[in-house]
């Protein structure tokens, strides 16, 4: 793999990353490790999608490389120099890690209350849903399959980011047996099970019953973003929902799915009229709701709490009527609202 003079394909991966963490100080930062004036493109293009808690699939698929390659550069080179940065041992890290690491190392910039757009990855910008996260971790440890469903921007794949952070203490497994995938950096049926054993960390792409020999002995929670993807037949075909179902399917099953989706998977994947549906049965569907005017009220208190500007009872009434309660929603309409408030002060 070479770099390229061009730098635009680099420069356009992951720019979201610039709000909330102080790159002008951390590149600097990690390249007097290196030795070397500045990081290469390609570095600073993965520094930024790991700030994003972004694993190597998301990362191959923004700069256009293979997941493969992504996660062998990134062992040879940013990950021990992230590791010495924070004062971590070698070999030490995981790319889900990187978010934490240099949070505790000062590198991340002061938010404002609201506005947060995308998926949350900081634990500490996620807001409730402690009773459907609850559920989650008992199905979860139950060995139960879930289907997650809500509208778009009402906190799904924020909910996928939690139960990778937090289920290691939760169920008392590995870092490394949870496993997220977002299907909208997957563009088909070889695309998926190459970024698949890239995260298991296989050394070579499997499928079918070599997949199954090779994770012999362990199991993964494996959580699926953007499944509407899967509907695209001449990408994604039947034979591969079956294979999941396969692995997913048993006392002794491979993989517990966690499918976050739009519509249920009975309305994505129907049944044939001749034979059931390869996802039919084995996901217990959790819906993904809108906050309550309770969970309004809370959720912009805790928000304010330490700022200059405080909300009225009729602001927050307010802000529930126009935007019932959905986060996504919510988030925009609260960071006007802040906005025009502190202007205005």
């Amino acid at each position: 793999m070479t770099y390229s003079d061009n730098q635009d394909p680099y420069d356009r991966c992951f720019t979201q990353a610039a709000r909330d963490w102080d790159l002008e100080r951390l590149y600097p930062d990690l390249a007097d490790i290196e030795g070397r004036p500045e990081l290469r493109p390609f570095d600073k293009a993965a520094l930024r999608g790991l700030l994003l808690v972004c694993g190597p699939t998301a990362i191959a698929a923004c700069i256009g490389w293979t997941p493969r390659a992504v996660s062998v550069e990134l062992s040879k080179r940013l990950y021990r120099f992230i590791e010495q940065l924070t004062g971590h041992e070698e070999n030490s890290i995981k790319y889900q890690l990187v978010h934490e690491w240099l949070r505790k190392a000062g590198y991340m910039l002061p938010k404002p209350p609201f506005g947060d757009t995308g998926r949350i990855t900081d634990p500490d910008r996620f807001f409730d849903r402690e009773e459907l996260l609850r559920q989650i971790f008992e199905a979860l440890h139950q060995g139960s399959s879930i289907s997650l469903v809500g509208e778009s921007q009402i906190g799904k794949s924020s909910i996928l980011s939690m139960i990778c952070q937090l289920g290691p203490e939760r169920l008392q497994l590995p870092l490394d047996r949870f496993i997220d995938l977002d299907m909208q950096y997957i563009r088909n049926e070889g695309d998926f099970f190459e970024a698949l054993c890239c995260e298991l960390a296989l050394d070579e792409t499997y499928r079918g019953y070599r997949l199954l020999r090779a994770l012999a002995g362990r199991s993964y929670i494996l959580c699926l973003d953007e499944i509407e993807r899967m509907i695209n037949q001449e990408a994604f075909t039947n034979d591969l929902r079956t294979e999941l179902r396969g692995l997913a399917d048993g006392a002794d099953s491979r993989f517990t799915l966690v499918i976050a989706s739009r519509s249920s998977l009975d309305e994505l994947f129907p049944d044939s009229p001749l034979q059931t549906s390869p996802l039919s049965g084995i996901c217990r569907q959790l819906d993904v709701l809108p906050f309550s005017e309770e969970d309004t009220r809370e959720f912009l208190t805790q928000r304010l709490a330490g700022t200059d500007v405080s909300f009225t009872d009729q602001e927050m009434t307010d802000l529930f009527a126009q935007t019932n309660g959905h986060p996504g929603y919510l988030q925009r309409s609260a960071d006007i609202l802040w906005r025009h408030r502190g202007e205005s002060s």
